[in-house]
């Protein structure tokens, strides 16, 4: 009880980008760069009665699913980037990208984790689920969303003559706070369940349950952090192209403990 509609076609991604640089001297540079990206069309499974009904064997009557390109769907991203780096000295160097997203939402993830391209709610069951939609697939920012993204890096090279180099490279990664929503998993209430046109049984006990948002998607903020990230090698020249090197990288080099995350179960 499958199918592809007729003239079904893959989802549409339109792309914008523009961007600027210059070389300063000839010990720095920087780039601006700006993204937008919106994306449509999806494939969106439809379930309703004008699909039809099949009678599968020892399962029973079913509601044909139909996947078919879809309008009401939308998610759109825009985004600035500006990059730098300077070299201090033949030996050191300072590298640095920060990002700002404009925009990161819409009403269709299309996605879950470790679960790339699902369907989404919108047009099964419509007479059911139709007058819910608001609180079942509102707009708002996605759970990727991110408003500010920093990274400044060093690189210090250190020469030990025949005995080799020694790298020193911390990175600074400050990053604003996520989102979340508020949701509830319930039970499909009676109410809902009294629209009920006509679907099968089989149908409809399927659908038991459904995410309820209370307010907007991603309408609500995590704290965000900054850490310092440490890595070091040592480069030994043997013989010809036979460089052993050894690379120590440490996490979150002064230990910061700050919540940035907690629970949003809402009972």
């Amino acid at each position: 009880n499958v199918t592809l509609a007729d003239g079904v076609q893959s989802p549409l991604t339109r792309e914008f980008t523009a961007g600027v640089g210059r070389e300063i001297g000839q010990r720095a540079h920087v780039r601006a760069t700006y993204a937008w990206r919106n994306a449509s069309r999806f494939v969106e499974d439809f379930i309703d009665l004008s699909r039809g009904i099949t009678d599968i064997p020892l399962v029973g009557p079913v509601t044909n699913r139909v996947y078919d390109n879809v309008d009401g769907l939308d998610r759109g991203y825009q985004a600035l980037i500006v990059q730098g780096g300077y070299r201090m000295r033949d030996n050191l160097r300072v590298d640095g990208h920060y990002t700002a997203q404009l925009r990161n939402e819409g009403n269709f993830p299309g996605e879950a984790a470790n679960q790339p391209g699902i369907p989404s709610i919108y047009g099964n069951y419509p007479e059911v689920f139709g007058p819910a939609l608001d609180r079942l697939l509102p707009e708002g920012r996605f759970d990727n969303f991110q408003r500010h993204k920093l990274r400044i890096m060093t690189m210090y090279n250190q020469s030990l003559g025949r005995f080799g180099s020694v790298d020193v490279a911390p990175v600074w990664r400050v990053n604003s706070g996520g989102v979340y929503s508020l949701t509830a998993n319930i039970a499909v209430p009676a109410v809902q369940r009294a629209r009920n046109p006509g679907y099968p049984s089989a149908d409809i006990n399927a659908a038991t349950r459904e995410t309820v948002f209370f307010g907007e998607r991603g309408a609500y903020d995590f704290k965000g952090y900054g850490v310092l990230d440490l890595a070091t090698s040592y480069n030994l020249a043997v013989w010809r192209t036979l460089r052993p090197w050894l690379k120590v990288e440490v996490y979150n080099l002064l230990s910061n403990t700050k919540m940035i995350a907690w629970d949003r179960t809402v009972t």
